[in-house]
């Protein structure tokens, strides 16, 4: 977690700088279309990092993870929609405050993707996620 840390602060992680541009540019010229990320996992911090970056430019994003863990690597006010955490993942004791908990069947590995989109609860509050407003 500390080389993570390291590397995802406050703008500063070059895959974030480049996905970034790639929105804003996507953004600039579709200003109707609302911009929504999804991230799992590691993949959350980079989403996180994603808004912060855009949101400096005033660039209204919405966010939705899952199994992100909390790394405390950006400032609070990034607002997170909704993080969805398996009851069985590794994560689920860091996970970040007002996260959606859910059950999944024994002996799946719950922490890859797959076992995050089996999950009808999953799967209804990203659907919600992207079709709200």
């Amino acid at each position: 977690f500390k080389q993570l840390g390291n590397s995802f602060a406050k703008g500063k992680n070059k895959e974030a700088q480049n996905l970034a541009e790639v929105v804003y540019s996507y953004a600039a010229k579709n200003p109707e279309k609302p911009i929504h990320l999804i991230g799992h996992s590691g993949g959350s911090a980079l989403a996180r990092e994603v808004q912060y970056i855009l949101n400096r430019k005033k660039l209204n994003v919405k966010l939705v993870t899952m199994a992100a863990p909390d790394f405390s690597l950006l400032p609070r006010n990034l607002k997170m929609e909704r993080n969805f955490v398996s009851n069985k993942d590794f994560v689920k004791p860091i996970a970040p405050k007002g996260s959606i908990f859910f059950d999944v069947a024994s002996g799946e590995d719950v922490h890859r993707q797959p076992g995050y989109f089996k999950s009808s609860v999953v799967n209804k509050g990203v659907i919600d996620f992207l079709f709200s407003n």
